[in-house]
């Protein structure tokens, strides 16, 4: 895209700050962003968390959420490049780990592929696990969640897993007017 992802506007609001009121609405008791801006982040109204691993891909981003969940033990994980997301698809994905004690990971799939940055993570199975193998070197949502159950969240519907790699998926998205 040529620029930060998380300052793109869309039908007014930048995309970081969609992805927050998603959050809320949903009941998020309190809502960070990992790595960034901070100073663009915090002129809206954001609590930012230092990556501990920065540049080292999203699994790092992941453990660095999950290490500092402040005190939850679920921790709702999503990109800031959504372009639609969605109270109800974040209360789907929660739903599914709360149903499920013994998982440490929900999380739906967009097409056939999971969606680990719309996950919910359970804090108290997966960070250690995940930080180890994060540690380890494997820098891949499949190995680092290797050995955790893992649910797959059905019914969440597709336009709000729809991610804005490029101009194009921006153009679309515009088109569309999404919500």
């Amino acid at each position: 895209m040529g620029h930060d992802k998380a300052f793109i506007e869309l039908d007014g609001l930048p995309l970081v700050s969609r992805c927050s009121r998603a959050l809320v609405e949903a009941g998020a008791r309190e809502v960070s962003v990992v790595g960034g801006d901070r100073p663009r982040l915090e002129a809206l109204g954001l609590v930012v968390v230092d990556d501990r691993y920065p540049d080292e891909g999203p699994v790092g981003g992941v453990v660095t959420g999950l290490d500092t969940g402040q005190g939850s033990d679920l921790v709702v994980v999503l990109a800031c490049d959504l372009a639609a997301p969605s109270p109800t698809a974040v209360d789907m994905t929660v739903g599914a780990l709360v149903a499920r004690p013994e998982a440490g990971v929900a999380r739906p799939l967009h097409q056939g592929v999971p969606q680990w940055l719309h996950g919910c993570w359970r804090v108290s199975t997966a960070l250690e696990p995940l930080r180890a193998r994060f540690e380890r070197g494997t820098r891949s949502f499949r190995g680092a969640t290797s050995g955790l159950e893992v649910v797959d969240v059905d019914g969440v519907m597709s336009r709000h897993l729809v991610d804005l790699d490029t101009a194009h998926d921006l153009e679309q998205a515009r088109d569309q007017q999404l919500p």
